[in-house]
């Protein structure tokens, strides 16, 4: 509880000091001692939760066992009492101390760094345009405000899927030795890129449902980050997945040569390749956004893009738009091409041997993986077509934010449901039975 309570204690204290300092005029108003009571609370209150259930799963077990190997009591030393199965503790428990960990860290991190860059600026003055066009405001999605617990509820128990789902994948491949092959280490790559994209934009949609739509602003400097990140996870996608697609080439085509060309190195090689070219991609969108000065400071969409952010000049985009569709067409186009090549190329395989059982296996975890392309291409579809709309500016908001939510929350179903190998894992997990 100490250790727990350290971090989410640090989290709201660092909230506290980027609201005073990068928001002056504001933080008599935000922290007034309403919020910093809901603060307090929801710091203690978050980690007895997850601690109580750590301790739970602990104390449900029988012992075998009297001998404390260690100082003082912990949940490590009570569950080593135990003779039973205590993997679901060690899932647990890895996955609780990886999301406070990060959680809290980035989190503390992220503020430090905004504050220390929003302090060094010599021309800032809140008594200037200049400053004022710092803080933009997003429109975010409308709804009435009796809907706004209903939504609040809602993304929040996506948010706390996407997380669980994603993150006890992640362990269960990490842990278990028998699934450290080649397609479930790629597929990390995929539950890590789906954690990131959604922690990208839910949990600001969410401190958002609450807040009138006239106060929803956010910092310029946290909205390049946000748009980094969003455009990052959604480029990450198709990367991932064109190295996904190579590997089941190289298992079903080439199965004799497998072994020695998707080694650890070569696992390694990929997945550095795909979230690489991602992220130089990105960066130069992005960069020719932040170059451009600023004569607006209205966000209309649920969170920042880039095309929110070229949106806020006056100047001339004409070289953001030409990179951004020749980097978004780029993508796509050499995701969609050698996916599709590589899935014809295994079915004329499939096609020409006599093994059946073998065929059936394959095409089942290739049916896996285009379904998860398939799910990808219509989100983002969806987003491209409702652009050249304009009177459908609500129908887009709602895809936008449905593109971080469907596929990281289909990924780990699909992927966990459908292997037989990893569904097997999780019946274990679960049950207890081998």
């Amino acid at each position: 509880m100490f250790g727990t309570t350290s971090h989410t204690a640090l989290m709201i204290m660092a909230f506290d000091r980027y609201v005073a300092i990068c928001n002056p005029l504001r933080y008599a108003a935000i922290m007034t001692n309403k919020m910093v009571i809901k603060l307090t609370v929801s710091a203690w209150a978050v980690a007895f939760v997850l601690v109580g259930i750590l301790l739970g799963l602990t104390v449900r077990l029988n012992r075998c066992r009297t001998l404390i190997t260690n100082s003082h009591c912990d949940n490590a030393s009570l569950f080593k009492l135990s003779c039973d199965d205590v993997f679901i503790n060690n899932v647990y428990g890895l996955t609780f101390t990886v999301v406070l960990y990060t959680t809290a860290e980035l989190r503390f991190v992220t503020v430090f760094l905004l504050v220390c860059f929003y302090l060094a600026r010599p021309s800032f003055s809140m008594d200037n345009e200049t400053a004022n066009l710092d803080f933009l405001q997003l429109e975010g999605l409308k709804f009435s405000p009796g809907s706004s617990i209903p939504v609040f509820v809602l993304l929040l128990l996506i948010y706390i899927f996407i997380m669980v789902s994603n993150s006890c994948l992640v362990v269960l491949i990490t842990m278990d030795r028998s699934l450290h092959e080649p397609m479930y280490l790629l597929f990390c790559n995929m539950s890590i890129n789906d954690v990131f994209g959604s922690t990208a934009v839910l949990p600001r949609l969410l401190s958002d449902v609450f807040t009138p739509p006239v106060q929803r602003y956010i910092h310029f400097y946290d909205c390049a980050i946000q748009a980094f990140c969003a455009h990052f996870f959604g480029g990450t996608c198709h990367t991932v997945l064109m190295i996904m697609a190579f590997d089941r080439y190289m298992a079903i085509c080439h199965p004799l040569r497998y072994a020695t060309i998707m080694t650890k190195k070569m696992v390694v090689t990929l997945s550095v390749s795909a979230w690489g070219v991602s992220f130089i991609l990105i960066a130069i969108l992005l960069s020719l956004s932040l170059r451009l000065s600023r004569c607006r400071r209205i966000i209309e969409n649920p969170f920042c893009d880039n095309a929110s952010l070229f949106k806020l000049s006056c100047e001339n985009v004409l070289i953001n738009h030409i990179y951004g569709l020749w980097s978004s067409m780029t993508t796509m186009a050499c995701s969609f091409i050698s996916i599709m090549i590589t899935y014809l190329r295994i079915a004329m395989v499939c096609l020409s041997r006599k093994n059946q059982s073998l065929n059936i296996k394959a095409l089942q975890t290739c049916a896996t993986h285009l379904a998860v392309y398939i799910i990808l291409l219509l989100s983002g579809g969806i987003i491209i077509i409702l652009h050249r709309f304009p009177e459908l500016s609500d129908h887009r908001k709602l895809a936008s934010i449905l593109f971080h939510v469907v596929p990281p929350s289909m990924n780990a179903l699909i992927y966990g449901l459908q292997i037989k190998v990893v569904r097997q894992k999780i019946f274990i997990l679960l049950t207890g039975k081998k």
